[in-house]
């Protein structure tokens, strides 16, 4: 049976960080975090949580991490990255300096962290306290049910989506769907060419039967304008060979080369010219539609 690359992308950060979950504390604003790219100087920052819960990350833009585990948070920058810039990227999150807000806060132990979320109103145990391992007397029964991965606008099921569960991973089927046990808690759930979801499932759970998760498509911008400059005067370079995929064109009187039939979230392309540093750089096809880049001088 062939693993998608989704669920090797979940497979892999849960073996790599299994032995540490209990012991990592969420992120949360204000705390200043390290992202480190193994063999990427340029995608190894420190940034602070802002207030809306999100990290300025190069190339990618914001990132809502606020609430996430630092391996979560690697999760899902280290999906990022893998969809058009680096493939398989090793990424770690590690917190540098944590909020001063919450220095007085002790950190929630793993039966405080369900109690994010409401109980079951009806007697017994329900899903969350077969999660925590918790009865009243008997055994925890886990509970199933069959969950629809579609798209938010077609309503079509989603084949190949990977969801991670308390610490399981789920794979719907070409139909989109999935069978998952014990629907309670946080989800990370990846679809090629669909936005990451990421926190409580209620919230994004619709009841019906089945029930359904919608997944909205990564907007790609149908066509994208880039002007080639002289980092020093600012004037544009004519004859820069633009390399993407298999295309090879070279930039006109203007400096401008133009991309269109965009299919993909990210590509890397390589920028040469006679007397220039060659520059690789990653682009990011969803926008803006105008972009500016510079070449610097051989010295």
């Amino acid at each position: 049976m062939q693993i998608s690359r989704n669920i090797l992308l979940l497979l892999v950060a849960l073996l790599l960080t299994a032995s540490s979950l209990s012991a990592q504390e969420a992120l949360a604003v204000g705390d200043r975090v390290r992202v480190w790219v193994k063999g990427e100087p340029d995608l190894t920052v420190e940034r602070v949580v802002s207030s809306d819960g999100s990290i300025s990350y190069p190339l990618i833009g914001n990132i809502g991490v606020n609430g996430l585990k630092p391996h979560e948070a690697a999760r899902v920058i280290a999906r990022m990255l893998d969809d058009g810039y680096i493939r398989q990227p090793l990424v770690q999150v590690e917190i540098m300096v944590r909020s001063s807000t919450r220095a007085a806060v002790p950190q929630a132990s793993a039966m405080d962290e369900r109690r994010e979320f409401p109980l079951p109103e009806t007697a017994g145990p329900g899903p969350l306290d077969a999660m925590a391992g918790i009865s009243s007397g008997k055994a925890a029964v886990p509970v199933s049910r069959m969950i629809e991965i579609v798209d938010g606008k077609t309503g079509s099921g989603i084949g190949n989506a990977a969801m991670l569960l308390g610490g399981k991973i789920y794979q719907s089927n070409r139909l989109g769907q999935m069978i998952v046990e014990n629907p309670a808690g946080r989800i990370l759930l990846l679809a090629d060419g669909y936005k990451i979801l990421q926190g409580p499932i209620d919230r994004f759970l619709r009841e019906g039967d089945p029930a359904r998760i919608l997944m909205d498509k990564v907007a790609f911008a149908g066509e994208i304008t880039i002007k080639i400059v002289d980092a020093d005067s600012g004037k544009p370079l004519a004859g820069v060979t633009v390399k993407l995929d298999e295309m090879s064109v070279k930039t006109n009187l203007q400096g401008v080369f133009k991309v269109k039939d965009i299919q993909k979230e990210f590509g890397e392309v390589k920028f040469e010219k006679a007397g220039y540093k060659t520059l690789r750089k990653i682009m990011d096809f969803k926008g803006p539609a105008e972009q500016v880049l510079a070449l610097k001088r051989n010295e």
